[in-house]
């Protein structure tokens, strides 16, 4: 469990490096020089973001760890520290805003963005872009973070009864339990985790179906190593197919159950257009592999959307606790205690 401020930061980062990681392959391969600045930007944003998540926030009397919001419980209190006007948000510690007019005595050099325009005005567009990335995936980290780490807790107390005292006090602490003499059971933990796993995984499948396709992280497969002749032999190989195809207007039954394989589909389902169609597609990727290896760079692999990939990944543990045979009174229950909150509302 996130019991630590330490274990929260660390969660929360593991997957911001991946979301960064992908995000700067992605840049160099458009403009090289991000592959220049990455290692001293990257380390600056990452060290910085660090900083802004062991800070503390004021409310009321009570403070909270930064960290500690994001990997918890309370929908309206994460809504508000990446608002850009709200009083409890990071946004602004986040991102370098236009800079408001101040005294001729101010330091010229004052947050990552005139940093950067100091060495090169070119590089604050650049800065800013890596601030909109951490603005995009810090709450798809800290929600992963957290999801992961309620099926790992699953995990362990499926293999006893017995509560460890730092979830039984976390679970104390949410749910306002102050008194000792009441009680904490295994399976009112149990509950209120399977509970959250539900809620983290519908909400991250909403949010990242609704997400806009320039906020997506494009991760690569990776594509075993071929040489330029082997790329350019393959290249007019598919070529010949297109002019094959084009010319004869028809498919050979003999190639339907290859090309129905190629193209993950039932023979039956393989049609002259979409026949050209995946060939075409192929010969502009095969275009775009020779034009990268050309230049020095390794072939690309096919692209895929990271945080959906990591959303899939996730089904299967989700999917494995909903057999369990110990998990059936703790999905009823839960079950039961949603819809008694439905009635209620």
């Amino acid at each position: 469990m996130l019991t630590t401020l330490e274990q929260q930061v660390e969660a929360i980062m593991k997957y911001i490096n991946q979301f960064l990681n992908s995000r700067f392959e992605q840049a160099a391969r458009i403009n090289p020089l991000m592959g220049d600045i990455r290692p001293d930007l990257e380390w600056q944003q990452k060290m910085q973001l660090e900083l802004i998540l062991r800070s503390y926030k004021s409310l009321g009397i009570e403070k909270y760890r930064v960290a500690s919001m994001l990997v918890g419980d309370n929908e309206m209190l994460k809504r508000r520290l990446l608002s850009p006007t709200d009083q409890l948000s990071i946004f602004h510690e986040i991102y370098d805003m236009e800079d408001e007019a101040s005294s001729a005595s101010t330091v010229a050099i004052h947050n990552m963005k005139t940093l950067y325009h100091a060495f090169d005005p070119t590089l604050e567009n650049i800065t800013l872009l890596v601030q909109c990335w951490i603005l995009w995936d810090l709450m798809d980290a800290a929600e992963f973070a957290r999801m992961y780490d309620d099926i790992k807790d699953i995990n362990q107390l499926l293999k006893t009864e017995k509560t460890p005292e730092p979830m039984e006090k976390a679970y104390r602490s949410y749910k306002k339990i102050e008194n000792p003499s009441i009680k904490v059971e295994w399976k009112d933990i149990m509950v209120y985790k399977w509970h959250s796993i539900k809620l983290l995984f519908n909400k991250r499948s909403f949010d990242l179906s609704e997400e806009p396709a320039y906020k997506m992280v494009i991760h690569r497969e990776k594509s075993r190593s071929s040489s330029l002749d082997c790329l350019v032999v393959k290249y007019y190989q598919v070529l010949a197919r297109i002019h094959k195809l084009k010319k004869s207007q028809e498919i050979p039954e003999e190639e339907k159950d290859d090309l129905a394989m190629e193209m993950g589909v039932n023979p039956e389902d393989v049609t002259l257009e979409t026949a050209l169609s995946s060939a075409e597609k192929e010969l502009a990727q095969l275009r775009q592999d020779v034009e990268s290896v050309a230049r020095g760079r390794g072939a690309l692999g096919k692209p895929y959307n990271l945080k959906k990939h990591l959303l899939e990944k996730v089904k299967e543990p989700i999917s494995a606790l909903r057999k369990h045979e110990r998990m059936q009174p703790i999905i009823k229950k839960e079950k039961e205690e949603e819809e008694k909150e439905a009635e209620g509302e």
